[in-house]
């Protein structure tokens, strides 16, 4: 079912050549999924071309961009490793599909229009995958940086749990590299899913396919007034009770993680309040809490949503400082 899907991705004819550097090491495809982000794709192609790693294919998946985004890509045509389309798309999802569909290597990513990965980061990746031939995918920890690229926290994963990513999405998804198998696994990322794709596809990965993390700063997120995490914080919220949900409908999801669905149901639904609260819908926010007593009287998430309630009214980085060293810690568990 899942390789089926990829039916409806066919591969184009006359693809380019991909250029190794080193046949010892495997081929690395990255797709870049665009939409008029040209004040910092510039960024984020560099920091892909300028990887020390001699094996690499780079997709870059516009969607019909209207700003300079063309103008920055036809500068890179003459790299052999750099190729581009523009077209009008169905979202970011669809683009990643239209990537990976043409992509030839042996390990894939996808790193958005507005990340940039740190030096040494493909080579880190791989040097790890190639090393744990069990492991099907890689990711590690994440700076988030600002528009200027000065960078403001750190974006702390942790070892790999199901369970626990059913609570959160630990996982900073420009860090990660998979093999090519996951994916045929898998299959495509979901169109219908606009903000929380990529939760959805670790979630469905996980179920056969196994996941690690290692130690390093492999990626730098960028935090600005467009961005989804920042701008539209709340419209994640229908899409994570969705995956959530669905999840549960699959085969394969472990007898163990069935019996605590109520616990999970409660922090999902907590989850969501606490981000109505970060939005200063505190209205919403409290309608959350109260849908969350409904699976489970008391979880500790409550703590944090009235730090995001506390934060949302004073304006004072509470539950932001209070989050990230929290995070740090959890993340040495």
């Amino acid at each position: 079912m899942a390789e089926s899907l990829w039916a409806t991705y066919p591969v184009p004819e006359n693809l380019p050549p991909v250029v190794i550097g080193d046949p010892s090491l495997p081929l690395v495809s990255i797709v870049t999924p665009s939409y008029n982000q040209g004040r910092f794709i510039r960024e984020t192609i560099e920091s892909v071309l300028t990887q020390d790693y001699p094996n690499i294919e780079y997709w870059v998946i516009d969607g019909g961009s209207t700003d300079n985004t063309l103008d920055v890509l036809r500068e890179y045509e003459r790299d052999p490793r750099f190729h581009w389309i523009s077209e009008p798309d169905k979202g970011q999802s669809d683009a990643i599909n239209k990537g990976w569909s043409r992509c030839r290597g042996d390990i894939l990513a996808w790193l958005c229009s507005d990340d940039v990965y740190c030096a040494g980061a493909i080579r880190s990746q791989v040097s790890y995958l190639i090393s744990h031939p069990g492991i099907d995918a890689v990711y590690s920890d994440a700076i988030y940086i600002n528009n200027e690229g000065t960078p403001l926290t750190k974006y702390w994963a942790r070892k790999f749990s199901q369970y626990e990513l059913l609570r959160i999405c630990f996982i900073p998804q420009p860090t990660v590299f998979v093999r090519r198998t996951l994916v045929q696994r898998t299959g495509i990322v979901d169109t219908s899913l606009h903000y929380a794709l990529d939760y959805d596809y670790w979630l469905r990965a996980s179920l056969n396919n196994n996941f690690a993390y290692s130690s390093a700063e492999i990626a730098q997120y960028r935090l600005h007034e467009d961005s989804k995490t920042i701008a539209q914080i709340v419209r994640f919220n229908p899409e994570i009770e969705r995956i959530v949900i669905r999840f549960f409908e699959y085969d394969g999801v472990p007898q163990a993680i069935r019996q605590r669905r109520n616990v999970l149901i409660a922090d999902l639904k907590l989850e969501m309040a606490i981000n109505f609260a970060r939005a200063n819908q505190v209205t919403n926010a409290w309608k959350y809490l109260r849908a969350s007593l409904d699976y489970r009287l008391f979880r500790p998430r409550l703590f944090w949503l009235l730090m995001s309630i506390v934060q949302a009214k004073t304006r004072i980085p509470i539950m932001s400082v209070l989050s990230h060293n929290w995070i740090r810690v959890r993340s040495k568990w």
